[in-house]
């Protein structure tokens, strides 16, 4: 039986702009990234952390709080240097996801399970 969710899936002509977009996304996350809306959800969250960690005691609630970290590990001043590193590896993956993603909609991409037109080998 026909099933419009499964079609859907099946065709790469939507994945394509999705990965397009993805693509120009993390373009501008790493040429020129600015504080914008995702910031204005992790910094909640984050600070939520200190609470739900608080009843199994201080470490764990301390585990989210970067600046003690980097002070009590002696590196306060090398935390530049730290957060460059950090960023050149958070763009090498959002460049290889993107790369995956790309490859999964190429000419080469191997076809999803029943994508042949419906042909059945039986």
């Amino acid at each position: 039986m026909w099933n419009f969710f499964e079609e859907l899936g099946r065709r790469r002509i939507f994945r394509t702009p999705a990965i397009a977009l993805l693509a120009v996304y993390v373009t501008w996350l790493i040429a020129s990234y600015r504080y914008h809306f995702i910031d204005r959800v992790n910094l909640p969250v984050q600070e939520a952390g200190h609470v739900v960690l608080a009843p199994f005691g201080q470490t764990r609630s301390i585990l989210h709080d970067w600046r003690w970290l980097v002070r009590r590990a002696g590196i306060l001043d090398r935390t530049e240097g730290l957060g460059i590193a950090l960023r050149a590896i958070a763009s090498l993956a959002a460049i290889v996801a993107v790369w995956t993603a790309a490859r999964s909609v190429g000419p080469g991409a191997s076809r999803s399970p029943g994508s042949d037109g419906g042909a059945d080998a039986t």
